[in-house]
C-alpha cells in the first residue's frame, strides 16, 4: 500500500521524455512507481489532473547559506519547486574558518541570523552544526576561498561535454578556448580547509607586487583605465603604489607615454622603446600620436586584414571602447577582435 498516490498529472520526469499522463506513487520519502496506479491503493491520494509533475528543481547558483540557518522551512523556495541549492557559490562560504578571520566572517554579510555564529573550523564541523535542527531542502555545499581561478569557464564545459549533449552555441561554435587557468594565492600562509593545510598568501602587499607585475607583463604599460576590464581583487591605488616603488627602482619607467587618458602612467623600459620607434615611424612627435600608432582594436574580420591576429572577446587584451572611441564590445558577445 502506498503512502501517497499524487494522481491524473501530466509527468515531465527529467530524462528528456516526452511528457505523459501517469500516476506517482509514494513510501515513505521514496517514489515507489511511476504509471497507472489506479488500482493501487494509497494512505492518501491527491488529484493533480490538469497539472505537471516533475522532479524538484535545482537552483545551482544561491546564497541561501546565509539565509537557511534562520529560515530552516526554506518556503519561497519550496513553493516555486526548489528542492535542492547549490551554496557556497562566487568562492565564498561560511566555511572553513580560520581563527585569525572569524571576526571578518562575522562581519562579511549585511544579514547573519541567530546561531550562525561562525564558532566552526572545517567544513565538517560546519555541515554537522547546520544538520543539528534539519532542512527542508536538499543542500550542496560548495567550499569556497578555492586556490585556482579562471577568466571564462564556457570552453571548459564545452571540453567536457561530449558532442552528443551540446546544444545551441556549444554545438554551433567549432571551437571554444577552456579559459585561462592560474593560482589565485601564491604559497605563503596556511589556511585550514577541513582537515588539511592548504597554502596561500597572505593578503596586502604581496597581491599588489603579484598583480602589478603580471599587468606590466600582459601590457608593457598600464595605466587605471586600461585596467576596466580586468576583474582583479587589488585596487588601483595599491597597484599605483607598487609601482612608484618599482619607479624608484628604476625597474619602471613613470611618464606620459599614452595621450588623452587622465592619471598616472608606467611602463616597462622595453615597451617605451617600442613606442619611441612607433612614434618615429608613423612621424607624429606627440604623445597622443604614440596612442594612435598603435593598432587600436577592431570588431570583426575584413579582407583587409584576414591575416591579422583575432582574439576572442572574453580575452583581456579586447580594448575596444576602452582604449578606442568606438562602441565597447561585450566580452559575453561571442565576437572576435582584431588587435594587430
Amino acid at each position: 500500500m502506498l503512502d501517497l498516490k499524487i494522481a491524473g498529472g501530466t509527468v515531465l520526469d527529467g530524462t528528456g521524455a516526452p511528457a505523459r499522463r501517469a500516476d506517482v506513487g509514494i513510501t515513505g520519502d521514496r517514489i515507489e512507481a511511476v504509471g497507472d496506479l489506479a488500482r493501487e491503493p494509497a494512505g492518501r491520494t491527491l488529484d493533480v489532473a490538469g497539472l505537471t509533475v516533475t522532479p524538484g528543481f535545482i537552483d545551482i547558483h544561491s546564497h541561501s547559506d546565509w539565509r537557511l540557518w534562520g529560515n530552516r522551512r526554506a518556503e519561497s523556495k519550496i513553493r516555486q519547486g526548489v528542492t535542492t541549492e547549490v551554496v557556497g557559490n562566487c568562492g565564498f562560504s561560511p566555511a572553513p574558518v580560520s581563527d585569525e578571520f572569524r571576526a571578518e566572517m562575522r562581519g562579511f554579510a549585511l544579514y547573519v541570523p541567530e546561531g550562525m555564529d561562525f564558532s566552526w573550523n572545517s567544513t565538517g564541523d560546519y555541515l554537522r552544526r547546520y544538520e543539528d535542527e534539519g532542512v527542508a531542502l536538499n543542500v550542496v555545499q560548495l567550499i569556497g576561498h578555492g586556490l585556482v581561478t579562471c577568466d571564462s569557464f564556457g570552453g571548459l564545459r564545452r571540453l567536457v561535454a561530449p558532442p552528443s549533449r551540446r546544444r545551441g552555441v556549444m554545438k554551433r561554435v567549432p571551437f571554444a578556448p577552456a579559459g585561462r587557468w592560474s593560482r589565485f594565492r601564491a604559497e605563503a600562509a596556511t589556511a585550514l580547509v577541513g582537515a588539511a593545510a592548504i597554502e596561500t598568501q597572505p593578503a596586502g602587499e604581496a597581491e599588489a607586487e603579484f598583480a602589478a607585475r603580471h599587468l606590466l607583463t600582459r601590457y608593457g604599460l598600464v595605466f587605471r583605465r586600461l585596467l576596466e576590464r580586468e576583474r582583479i581583487p587589488v585596487p588601483w591605488r595599491d597597484i599605483a603604489r607598487v609601482l612608484r616603488r618599482e619607479e624608484l627602482r628604476g625597474e619602471v619607467r613613470g611618464g606620459r607615454f599614452v595621450g588623452l587618458f587622465a592619471g598616472e602612467q608606467f611602463a616597462l623600459p622595453e615597451a617605451v622603446e617600442l613606442m619611441r620607434r612607433l612614434r618615429r615611424s608613423h612621424g607624429d612627435a606627440s604623445a597622443a600620436g604614440a596612442a594612435s600608432s598603435i593598432r587600436a582594436p577592431r570588431a570583426g574580420p575584413s579582407a583587409a586584414d584576414a591575416a591579422g591576429l583575432r582574439v576572442s572577446a572574453a580575452d583581456p587584451l579586447n580594448l575596444e571602447g576602452i582604449l578606442t572611441p568606438e562602441p565597447r564590445v561585450s566580452s559575453q558577445s561571442r565576437r572576435r577582435v582584431q588587435v594587430a
